[in-house]
């Protein structure tokens, strides 16, 4: 039985085993019973306690059973992790046991390399140490073996002499008579024997000192030998580096004098070129201010113009009232300002082609183009000529106008009182009038000729793309689309529109006038 907060609850031995190693294992966890009842005892009746009782039971052992499952599942958990721990283990021991080995095998291999290497410089000196006397003693054995030779060849010459001498001795011996006894001993062999053999020793002292002294000798001349030798090598070496220095030395050279020359031809271009720039920079304030003085004279040209129209306004208020003749003035101003406009127009198209071609560099382009500009103001001149004297024809007509403005008006009215009388007359006013008409029509055509002639073949060239235009703040220099009709043509057609109205208007007036007079 457990009592906990006013609570009693009945638990199995093996749940109560279960719940405490569940507590001992986990310390840090809290495990949670929940109570049977909500209600205190005291009020509880003797069943409800039992049923509260048995719910509880079953609640205490489905918990127990859950913490249960959970215990086995960290316990199984907990042992796999420590057999994979284990293993781990044994497999780091065994690898650091592996290390070990490797370690004291490569210890041993550096140490065992190095008395390798002490071992082999020892012989090294030993084998040079050898070898240097070895070449001693062959240049020695050398040298002893040519003095024996010279003392063999000597020892035979005494040997042969010797002979000789004994032969001669007989000879003597025999020629000379029985009774002379001649001692043929010599009391100083001794000593000649004594001094020949201190001799011989002395000599052979010598000849082991000089042939001691001429092996250091050759050891020396073969030590010379082989410096001299690497002293070739080095000095071949050398020599080929001098000629790579060489050979890299006057490619340098040449790359200096090259790159001298550019500098000198950078130097004379970037002069052009700075000359160019001025000159330019001086035709632009030329064009500048050429194109000032152009609109300024075009200012001018127009305070003129308004002054003139006022001056013919005036003239024209001072005198009688006509239409045909205020229509003509009028026609003949416009045709003026026309004419007028199209020639700045055309000056100032001129003097843009001529600032664009100034900025061209090619003589055969300019050539071109200066010949088109010379054709184009040729048909300007013709035009302008053309166009003075349709001015001297209209003028010649407002005089004859003006001289007989009150006759015109005379015989409209005898015409309308006498009848058929004046039909000739008439005839000949409708046809003066046909004649202005056919004088503008004329002029309208040559003016578009010419538009469409020289002026539209330039600027086909620059929309063409042969050139551009060279942007600047004047109104000239705006570049205007080709298929625009002109202000004077238009105004020139406007004209045309009036006059074939007016002349429609006072044809039918005239025919029924005569119709009624008939």
């Amino acid at each position: 039985m457990i009592k906990r907060n006013g609570d009693v609850f009945a638990i199995s031995n093996n749940q109560c085993q279960g719940v405490r190693s569940s507590v001992s294992l986990y310390p840090a966890a809290t495990t949670r019973i929940p109570r049977a009842t909500t209600a205190p005892s005291a009020r509880m009746t003797h069943p409800d306690a039992q049923q509260n009782s048995k719910e509880a039971n079953i609640a205490l052992s489905t918990y127990v059973e859950k913490w249960k499952n959970r215990y086995e599942d960290a316990e199984r958990k907990h042992k796999t992790f420590l057999l994979k721990s284990e293993k781990a283990r044994r497999e780091y021991d065994d690898l650091q046991r592996r290390y070990n080995i490797v370690v004291e095998e490569r210890n041993h291999l550096d140490a065992e390399l190095n008395d390798r290497e002490k071992e082999l410089n020892k012989l090294r000196q030993v084998s040079e140490k050898l070898f240097r006397e070895y070449q001693q003693l062959k240049n020695q054995h050398e040298i002893d073996s040519g003095v024996m030779h010279k003392v063999m060849q000597q020892a035979g010459e005494w040997y042969k002499q010797n002979k000789q001498l004994k032969r001669r001795s007989t000879v003597l011996l025999q020629a000379l008579p029985a009774a002379v006894d001649i001692d043929l001993t010599d009391a100083n062999d001794t000593s000649s024997e004594a001094s020949s053999n201190e001799e011989v020793e002395f000599l052979k002292r010598c000849v082991s000192e000089l042939s001691e002294q001429v092996a250091s000798l050759q050891t020396e001349a073969s030590a010379a030998r082989l410096h001299e030798f690497e002293a070739h090598e080095t000095n071949v070496h050398l020599t080929q580096e001098l000629e790579a220095e060489k050979e890299k030395t006057a490619s340098q050279e040449k790359e200096l004098v090259e790159l001298r020359l550019q500098l000198e031809r950078h130097n004379r271009v970037s002069k052009l070129l700075m000359d160019e720039v001025t000159a330019l920079k001086d035709n632009a304030d030329q064009d500048r201010k050429m194109a000032e003085t152009y609109a300024s004279e075009a200012r001018a040209a127009k305070k003129r113009v308004k002054v003139l129209t006022h001056q013919s306004t005036l003239l024209l208020g001072a005198l009688e009232p006509d239409e045909r003749l205020g229509a003509l003035l009028a026609e003949l101003e416009h045709l003026k300002e026309a004419l007028e406009m199209q020639a700045v127009r055309h000056q100032e198209q001129i003097d843009s082609l001529q600032l664009q071609l100034s900025e061209k560099h090619e003589e055969t382009d300019i050539l071109l183009w200066e010949e088109k500009i010379r054709l184009a103001e040729e048909d300007a001149q013709k035009a302008i000529h053309r166009a003075e004297k349709a001015e001297k024809k209209l003028v010649e007509l407002e005089r004859r106008q003006k001289t007989e403005p009150k006759s015109n008006l005379k015989s409209r009215i005898s015409y309308f009182e006498g009848g058929a009388k004046e039909k000739i007359e008439v005839k000949k006013v409708i046809e003066e009038s046909e004649k202005k008409n056919e004088i503008v029509e004329d002029i309208a055509k040559e003016m578009e000729e010419i538009i469409g002639g020289a002026i539209d073949a330039i600027v086909d060239q620059i929309k063409g793309g042969k050139f551009q235009l060279k942007s600047t703040d004047q109104n000239f220099m705006e570049k205007k689309p080709k298929d625009e009709q002109p202000e004077a043509v238009k105004e020139m057609l406007q004209i045309l529109g009036t006059l074939r109205k007016r002349r429609n208007v006072s044809r039918p007036s005239v025919v029924a006038a005569a119709e009624n007079e008939s």
